[in-house]
């Protein structure tokens, strides 16, 4: 994979921005359970039972535990009681010890805090991991060696925008939104488990920090500036990018959905719909919101939640335009995904023009830094 071959090059030709100290190669801790009354926790193998607040050794097995955990008055319960204890942190003392919750097998170490009569429960594992596990459920089919290699780097690279982000909270991310399923389904031998391997701890930088770094399936030929779209401060960079190789392919990327009136009506809860705004990037014309209006009534819905209500198999993208018919409303659109960050489609193509995975970065994320964290350090 050429990415490794040019990593000097990666490093020397992107000017290295200011390396903070808190950014290394860590972990990431992602939500499993919120606020439930209890779990089935089992550890195969030999254990430690940590307090993650002070990071104090509490306890330790070597034998298989399977238990219920969960909160009981002045403490948490797990097979033996843990008074005025309220947060917990098990991790494997070897490779060969597996964690399972509820019957999913996860990587790394499992933390519970109880919150009054409830508890949380957190995985918190190497971002290295995390991301082989994330990765292998996306990219069942392999794309471009240099286009996996550049998603492998984006999706790491928003791995430490969320951690640095929430660092002062109880966990980076919701597992549920992410539909986080552990690591039973990592595939080793994949091209993408492959490609996070060859591009252990690089990641991109805007501004000398990480960013919010996603991707679309097809862009349709224009990629919107990533706060446009989510409307919210991700430290990404504002550029709106042409995607000639997209365009080309734009006819092919058409897609059309009817949906009934009053299933309409009856999805977003009004009893009569009288008009459909879109509410567009200017450069790109994505949508980032869709306002209805029923009567003296409006309602404002950002593009996710719309696309959620109505299936992501039926409104393939944000890039489309609506029409009210008598008894039907009409949707005809372009491309597929929220039209932000690597058109996986123009990267593909990119890539078997011969280019590498610096290249295609820097078509997607125009003036951002490319850095080994493994390798840099404090200036």
């Amino acid at each position: 994979m050429k990415i490794l071959k040019n990593l000097f090059f990666i490093l020397t030709t992107f000017a290295l921005a200011n390396i903070y100290g808190d950014i290394k190669p860590g972990n990431i801790r992602i939500l499993l359970k919120k606020n439930v009354d209890h779990s089935l926790l089992e550890v195969c193998g030999p254990y430690y039972i940590f307090n993650p607040h002070d990071h104090s050794k509490i306890s330790s097995g070597i034998l298989d535990k399977r238990f219920i955990v969960r909160p009981i008055s002045n403490g948490i319960k797990w097979g033996r009681e843990f008074p005025e204890i309220h947060q917990i942190l098990i991790a494997p003392r070897s490779k060969e010890t597996k964690i399972l919750l509820d019957g999913i097998q996860y990587d790394g170490a499992i933390i519970i805090y109880k919150i009054k009569n409830k508890i949380n429960i957190i995985n918190e594992i190497a971002i290295e991991s995390y991301l082989k596990s994330i990765l292998t459920t996306q990219f069942e089919y392999p794309l471009e060696p240099e286009a996996m290699a550049a998603v492998a780097i984006a999706s790491r690279t928003t791995a430490y925008f969320q951690t640095l982000k929430n660092k002062n909270s109880y966990w980076d991310i919701d597992g549920e939104k992410i539909e986080y399923e552990g690591s039973a389904l990592i595939i080793n031998d994949s091209p993408i488990v492959k490609a996070v391997e060859e591009t252990n701890n690089i990641i991109l930088l805007n501004s000398g920090k990480p960013f919010c770094a996603l991707w679309t399936e097809h862009s349709a030929g224009n990629i919107a500036p990533l706060e446009s779209i989510l409307r919210k401060d991700l430290n990404a960079p504002k550029e709106y990018i042409k995607t000639p190789h997209a365009a080309l392919d734009k006819k092919e990327s058409f897609w059309s959905f009817s949906i009934p009136i009053k299933k309409f009506n009856d999805i977003f809860k009004i009893e009569k719909i009288e008009e459909i705004k879109l509410f567009q990037e200017k450069e790109s014309k994505k949508i980032y919101a869709i306002r209805i209006k029923e009567k003296d009534t409006i309602k404002d819905i950002n593009f996710f939640t719309f696309q959620k209500k109505l299936g992501k198999e039926n409104i393939k993208s944000n890039d489309f335009s609506v029409i009210i018919d008598e008894n039907k409303i009409i949707f005809e659109g372009y491309g597929i995904g929220h039209g932000v960050g690597i058109c996986l489609y123009s990267a593909t193509a990119i890539a078997q023009n011969g280019k590498d995975a610096a290249t295609i970065l820097h078509k997607f994320y125009p003036n951002t830094n490319i850095v080994n964290i493994s390798k840099s350090k404090k200036r």
